[in-house]
């Protein structure tokens, strides 16, 4: 405050502004019969006019937290920011996955019962054969699963980012007067 910096200046600007407020004055001026109330600035040490006052209501609301589950709309929101066919494509790449995994096991039970009644090298060759081609099957529709949620989270994150971004460049300057830092930072 020693210095006179910006920091300095900001406070000589903004601390005695409860005092000035005490200061203005309120006038009646009739309009079409009705009384209206205006507050008339004074001027400063300065003599210069300074800006109306604002009214008692506090600029920063109280944050308030959710408490529950997920609201269907922020699914959906996050669903539309991957796209619906992608979406559709995971579910579909794990049901498909899941399937090929029940019927390894499937085969793998028929393997183990017929066991007991032939022991020819055909018969083996067929069942490692198909349990081979099954879990590595499943395998890849496990990566294909996988890679393709990926896809889609990176999606849904460079979508949900840019839009936020570009409502955060676009929105009035009453909001950043309104709205804490760390609120917007988060």
């Amino acid at each position: 405050v020693n210095n006179k910096g910006a920091f300095s200046e900001f406070i000589d600007t903004y601390a005695t502004a409860e005092e000035e407020e005490e200061e203005a004055s309120i006038v009646e001026r009739p309009s079409k019969g009705k009384e209206e109330l205006r507050s008339v600035p004074s001027e400063g040490k300065e003599g210069k006019a300074k800006r109306p006052s604002i009214p008692d209501k506090a600029l920063i609301s109280a944050e308030q937290a959710q408490i529950g589950n997920v609201k269907w709309l922020v699914l959906l929101t996050y669903f539309r920011a991957i796209s619906l066919w992608l979406v559709a494509l995971v579910f579909f790449l794990y049901v498909l996955e899941s399937v090929f995994s029940v019927l390894a096991i499937f085969q793998l039970s028929d393997w183990s019962n017929a066991e007991d009644q032939s022991n020819s090298s055909t018969s083996l060759a067929l069942y490692l054969g198909t349990y081979t081609g099954l879990g590595m099957a499943q395998t890849i529709l496990s990566f294909l699963a996988t890679f393709s949620l990926v896809v889609a989270g990176v999606r849904a994150s460079r979508v949900l980012h840019n839009t936020m971004l570009e409502r955060l460049l676009r929105a009035p300057i009453r909001f950043y007067e309104t709205t804490p830092l760390g609120r917007v930072l988060n």
